[in-house]
């Protein structure tokens, strides 16, 4: 019995130890399992913005190049149309000129860049675009009638305004033409890589930043802002960093940020860096239920072993007791057998003691007899007559027994 509780103690410890193992193994390949889903998950985003980003730089250049191309050629039709002196009808058929082109904005210079006429529908003024547009290479259409100068000048709010600049034909001077886009306008039509992180929710897909030339231009934890610099959380900037100084292109890896784990990574996609990071307190759960699901699984399955070896000890022992019992009987026949030998050989051995006495005594009581009547030659005869029959039996009966 001490021998069985031992063995069972024995089975549940070896039980116990194999779990532990089993919980570790399970958490460890649930953690690899998350940080290969997070790898993926990088993978994926990177492999979008790769895809995206041409297109969407590709779409807002077709824009500007249109824009741009609109202004010069307005600029040209402005400066072959009118002559422009800055006051009375010249400037009147200026705005009106502006106005049946569509331009937002109109400006004549001189040669050295001072402003003769100007027109504008909106709050952009001749201070606002003077530097750009009094600029050398700017100034250069003056001095070359044939060519033609456009850009694009983006002012703090976001907003901007494509110019084009034509050298005028009454005299030397330029005349340039402008479309404004506010920045309202800008965010809705202008495609940009915010947009493209709408999709990815940061509880399913962690954090995901992208950043060109040291600047935030889309993560998918800001939603109100649309394009432009985007300001991240200080502890979203700090991991950034973090990333930055620790991780390696195409690597995911468990990174310690300001005493709490992420799972980050950090790629590459065109002109942009794309990181992705999620605190590893929110996989824990998935960790834990394969953790779970792998315990109970091997409980059922200890369950059922120990439930196994339970019936068959059972089985055993009942056999055991089965075995018991018959060789309880058999040592109960063995013993009756032996019982019955015993008596066998007393009632032989007292037959035996009773049939040899009987020849002896007869022998010897010849002999008395004789010795009695010792001149009796015929009572001599007779008893040695008796003696020899009694002898003969004697022998008969010592060679039976032999």
């Amino acid at each position: 019995m001490a021998k069985k509780y031992q063995r069972g103690g024995r089975f549940w410890t070896i039980a116990i130890v194999v779990g532990v193992v089993v919980a570790c193994v399970s958490g460890m390949f649930g953690f690899g399992s998350v940080l290969r889903e997070a790898a993926a998950r990088s993978d994926n985003v990177v492999g979008f913005a790769k895809s995206q980003s041409l297109t969407y730089d590709s779409f807002n250049d077709s824009v500007a190049m249109t824009s741009q191309v609109l202004a010069l050629e307005n600029a040209s039709l402005l400066a072959r149309s009118n002559s422009y002196g800055g006051d009375g009808d010249d400037q009147a058929d200026f705005e009106r000129a502006a106005r049946e082109l569509g331009v937002s904005n109109a400006f004549v210079l001189t040669a050295d860049g001072q402003l003769v006429s100007s027109y504008s529908n909106n709050n952009v003024t001749f201070g606002m675009v003077q530097h750009e547009i009094t600029a050398d290479v700017a100034l250069d259409v003056v001095d070359h009638p044939r060519k033609v100068y456009g850009t694009r000048i983006v002012f703090d709010d976001g907003s901007y305004i494509d110019v084009g600049c034509a050298a005028r034909i009454d005299q030397a001077g330029m005349v340039v033409a402008g479309y404004y886009t506010s920045e309202a306008f800008s965010n809705r039509y202008m495609l940009s890589l915010q947009n493209m992180l709408a999709g990815y929710d940061v509880r399913g897909s962690g954090d995901i930043v992208v950043e060109s030339d040291g600047s935030v231009v889309a993560a998918n934890m800001v939603s109100d802002q649309m394009s432009g610099d985007i300001q991240l959380d200080p502890v979203d900037a700090k991991v950034v960093e973090d990333i930055k100084s620790r991780c390696q292109v195409g690597e995911t890896t468990l990174l310690i940020s300001g005493s709490k784990p992420y799972i980050a990574s950090l790629d590459k996609a065109r002109d942009y860096y794309v990181f992705t990071f999620m605190p590893v307190s929110s996989c824990l759960g998935e960790v834990a239920g394969l953790v779970l699901v792998s315990v109970a699984l091997y409980c059922f399955v200890v369950a059922v072993f120990a439930f196994s070896r339970r019936k068959s000890e059972h089985e055993h022992l009942h056999q055991l007791v089965l075995q018991e019992r018959e060789y309880a009987d058999r040592l109960a026949m063995s013993a009756h057998q032996a019982q019955s030998a015993n008596r066998a050989k007393t009632e032989f051995l007292q037959r035996m003691s009773h049939d040899i006495r009987t020849p002896i005594n007869g022998i010897r009581g010849m002999v008395e007899i004789a010795n009695a009547y010792d001149g009796d030659l015929a009572k001599q005869r007779e008893c040695r007559q008796k003696i020899w029959t009694a002898s003969g039996i004697l022998s008969e009966l010592v060679n039976e027994v032999l």
